[in-house]
């Protein structure tokens, strides 16, 4: 197992993971990257209260690039492979029910990890916001990539967001209680390579990041950023949790037999909340290795336990 060294201050990778699939002959090798929060619900006193969530769901302009999954948009057929048999780990339809039950499953998983004395309350917007680009002016490429245009992504959704308008501010948010923004895209997240298949690579989709302020800050060039400024100032987004609609990838292997690696987000979304909550990565930051496994969350192992579906308890 092997992981992504450390980007930059502030910016700490989650792992690049090695699964060896012998039933179809292929190795499964996700990529995740994640920027850790350094803060938690209160202070320096353990991690309990209430952490509220507010959750969207974006799409881009529709493309044809084959160097990214999909067409960009949440339509039914934008991932023909989804409505296949053999996808029943997050299965069509993807949308506001779907990612509210991957939001319950998350506040269920850290009521039972903190004895309850954690509580996640969500929201997820009604509408899909559309942003201005395709799926491909947002991906981070070449040979050390860095994250700007995943910055300049959430800049652009909660600008197209807060220009919509309509938002309930008031019940969104409440005084003194922590607020973390999630945003699950179209697409596939760019944390999953499938090799010994010849399906063509998607080197163009979106990283999986959870983006704290500083980082923004920092990937901005904006030395003075405070959050993304909503109905006035009444909300402000200084963080994002970047998250895609499904893991689930197809293949082709060498003999031609078309297969699919159905894979959760659970795992994923899990490992960016605690991110958020100050948890720390349990693996070698600088050489990539694995530190603790399966044996607890913030290893990347444990974000495809499973398929993805159940994440492994938090490590003492």
């Amino acid at each position: 197992m092997a992981f992504r060294k450390k980007l930059s201050s502030g910016i700490k990778s989650v792992p690049l993971l090695f699964l060896c699939l012998s039933v179809i002959g292929i190795v499964l090798a996700s990529t995740s990257e994640s920027v850790h929060a350094s803060q938690t619900l209160s202070g320096n006193a353990p991690v309990e209260g209430t952490l509220n969530i507010i959750a969207v769901m974006v799409e881009f302009q529709p493309d044809d690039n084959r160097f990214t999954s999909g067409n960009g948009t949440f339509d039914p057929g934008a991932i023909p492979y989804l409505e296949e048999p053999g996808t029943p780990i997050d299965a069509l339809p993807h949308n506001r029910p779907y990612f509210e039950a991957h939001l319950d499953f998350v506040s269920n998983y850290y009521q039972s990890m903190s004895d309850s004395r954690l509580s996640i309350e969500y929201t997820v917007l009604p509408d899909i916001y559309t942003l201005p680009e395709t799926m491909d002016f947002y991906s981070p490429t070449g040979p050390d990539p860095e994250l700007s245009p995943v910055a300049a992504m959430v800049r652009d959704v909660w600008t197209v967001v807060g220009e919509a308008g309509d938002l309930p501010i008031g019940t969104l948010t409440r005084d003194g209680v922590q607020t973390a923004f999630v945003i699950f895209h179209a697409g596939i997240g760019r944390d999953v390579e499938l090799t010994g298949t010849t399906l063509d690579r998607t080197p163009q989709d979106i990283p999986s990041v959870y983006l704290n302020r500083d980082a923004l800050s920092s990937l901005l060039n904006d030395p003075t950023f405070t959050g993304f400024s909503i109905d006035n100032g009444d909300l402000l987004v200084d963080n994002s949790l970047i998250i895609p609609r499904t893991q689930t990838r197809a293949g082709t292997d060498v003999t031609g037999n078309r297969f699919l690696v159905p894979l959760s987000i659970n795992g994923l979304l899990a490992a960016q909340i605690g991110s958020h909550l100050g948890l720390p990565d349990l693996f070698n930051t600088e050489t990539g290795e694995s530190g603790i496994g399966r044996f607890g969350l913030m290893d990347g192992a444990s974000i495809f336990a499973y398929n993805g579906l159940f994440p492994p308890s938090l490590s003492a």
